[in-house]
């Protein structure tokens, strides 16, 4: 697996990158409540008490000791929450009110907290000029995930260049691990109301340079029609980070999109 730590602002680091990542997770295991209720849950909100139990914690292995001072700098990145994801995102806790499907018209997430935001076509949105928080959303599933990412990659392999292939192919694997929620991105523009960055140059960015083009770009080829969902706010990057809080705790993952996105 492709194990990864984010929180509530996005990607943190690879636990992939740490020899036997298992040996790890099971000695940490055995030094605590706090990790094991880490490792049950997926993530914790008690970042006080896990980074204090971190501290001091040894073993007389060195190679065992590398990987936990890997995993302690990891942890002392985390803000607000952290979540240890496995890199399918496959969410398995479905709740009945995430309902619909992508073969279905009527797409909603369980959760209330974005039934007040303003929704449009992704492709004619006008987000307005303001600091706020949005949201990238599926109304109607188009080709099947597994068609698009295949057939996209078979294009990217007659270009012949290494690099570009392993870029989009990190990025359209996520695609194949689309889930029964419509919400896959949770963001912000600007971190209070006087900001310079404004959601409609977010939704600008959507077309060049955005983390989540690749994505978004993929889906509209192959029919699914997207939303872009927007709500105006004083202090966006809190907000965005309150929301992506809300959704682990009633999905156990991050959005299938977000990556670690400053303000």
């Amino acid at each position: 697996m492709d194990y990864h730590i984010d929180d509530a602002y996005g990607y943190i680091g690879d636990l992939g990158r740490i020899p036997k990542l298992e040996w790890l997770f099971d000695f940490l295991g055995k030094k605590g409540r706090i990790f094991q209720e880490l490792f049950y849950n997926g993530y914790t909100e008690d970042l006080v008490s896990l980074k204090k139990a971190l501290k001091g914690l040894s073993s007389d292995d060195g190679e065992l000791n590398g990987a936990i001072a890997e995993f302690r700098e990891m942890v002392s990145r985390c803000r607000i929450i952290l979540v240890i994801n496995d890199g399918c995102n496959d969410y398995h806790q479905f709740d009945k009110q995430d309902r619909g499907g992508f073969e279905s018209s009527d797409q909603q997430c369980g959760l209330d907290i974005f039934d007040d935001f303003n929704y449009q076509d992704i492709r004619n949105a006008h987000p307005p000029e303001k600091p706020g928080v949005f949201v990238i959303k599926v109304r109607m599933g188009g080709i099947d995930e597994c068609d698009i990412s295949n057939d996209l990659m078979g294009e990217i392999d007659k270009i012949k260049w290494k690099t570009m292939h392993y870029a989009f192919s990190h990025r359209l694997d996520q695609i194949v691990h689309m889930s029964n929620c419509p919400i896959f991105y949770i963001g912000y523009a600007g971190t209070n109301s006087k900001s310079r960055q404004t959601l409609a140059g977010k939704y600008r960015e959507l077309a060049y340079c955005h983390p989540t083009q690749y994505y978004v770009w993929a889906l509209l080829k192959y029919n699914w029609k997207l939303d872009f969902g927007w709500k105006v706010c004083d202090n966006p990057k809190k907000y965005a980070a309150e929301l992506k809080t809300k959704f682990v705790k009633h999905h156990g993952q991050m959005p299938l999109m977000v990556e670690r996105e400053e303000g």
